[in-house]
């Protein structure tokens, strides 16, 4: 059965990046899919799944991701880029303690590109985490944590703040 559920979050996945038409709608669609599978993986990870079943659903999250977070980066490179944040800051002034805090969920074709960037590279250095520690045996509780890392990620990706 999880490996049922992988290999369609895969199909989704890959077919999400590569569909052009309702292109907003597929870009939400890539971003559940992975949310879905994040998920999954929680589960068996905290649950009864077997060391195989984490490792394969790791693999496959490892997957899915990248591809995700790889073909929102190549959709948003073809945006106009704006200046830096800190390009409107006078001399001596700080740059504000981030940026912000998550707001009301939006179409992943809304977000701001530094939001997206923000919270892609969060999910992606605790997936390196899970990796890392799939390879070297760390405890399951300590695998847990780290993927609920990246499902929080991926909970805020898709809500910047109001402006």
């Amino acid at each position: 059965m999880f490996r049922a559920v992988l290999a369609f979050t895969m199909y989704l996945v890959v077919a999400t990046a590569l569909s052009a038409n309702g292109l907003a709608q597929n870009r939400d669609s890539g971003l559940e899919a992975v949310r879905v599978l994040t998920t999954d993986v929680i589960q068996k990870t905290g649950g009864t799944g077997s060391d195989r079943d984490v490792f394969v659903g790791v693999q496959a999250l490892t997957d899915a991701l990248r591809r995700f977070v790889l073909a929102e980066t190549e959709l948003r490179a073809e945006e106009p880029v704006g200046p830096p944040r800190d390009a409107s800051l006078r001399p001596g002034q700080a740059e504000g303690d981030g940026l912000g805090t998550p707001g009301e969920e939006q179409s992943l074709s809304d977000v701001p590109t530094d939001w997206f960037n923000l919270y892609a590279n969060q999910a992606l250095d605790a997936l390196d985490n899970v990796r890392d520690g799939v390879e070297g045996g760390a405890d399951r509780n300590a695998l847990t944590g780290e993927l609920r890392r990246i499902e929080s990620a991926l909970n805020d990706i898709n809500r910047p703040p109001a402006t």
